[in-house]
């Protein structure tokens, strides 16, 4: 099952700017790199990468480009499957993670002094923003010793 124009437009406004003709040729391509279009998460899905394709950003690509870029991005991938998947794994560790720690400290700071007393608070503050700083050493760690360079 393929998008339609409009459900693709109103996901991303900026493909407006590209004619429907355009847009199902550049769902052409995308679907001949493997992709598949979820209905549920609105967006593309590749099993064989086991990543998906959101929408936005999809106006920046023509056919030609988005199938090189893929071209691209498979011989790396290729190249270093194990860095590719300690990278993936770190990626995926930081942008599932990141955003709770910046709520929970947000949190704390904002409500903390009002529950806890003063000594604790700031205490409780040290400790998220050192697990925090311990997280993304560890994330990134993952990312850069994972080998994997990208495409380009």
């Amino acid at each position: 099952m393929r998008p339609t124009y409009l459900e693709l437009v109103a996901l991303n406004p900026l493909l407006d700017r590209k004619s429907p003709e355009e847009v199902a040729a550049l769902i052409d391509t995308i679907e001949e790199c493997g992709y598949q279009w979820n209905p549920t998460d609105k967006q593309f899905f590749n099993p064989e990468l086991g990543r998906g394709l959101r929408t936005q950003g999809l106006d920046l690509f023509a056919p030609d480009e988005f199938k090189e870029d893929h071209l691209t991005r498979m011989a790396a991938i290729q190249n270093d499957p194990g860095g590719y998947a300690k990278y993936a794994y770190g990626m995926k560790l930081w942008q599932r993670y990141s955003g709770k720690f910046l709520l929970v400290f947000v949190l704390t700071l904002l409500f903390g002094w009002i529950v806890l007393p003063v000594e604790i608070w700031l205490v409780a503050l040290g400790l998220i923003i050192l697990s925090f700083l311990i997280f993304k050493k560890f994330a990134f760690w993952l990312i850069t010793e994972s080998g994997y360079k990208g495409p380009g």
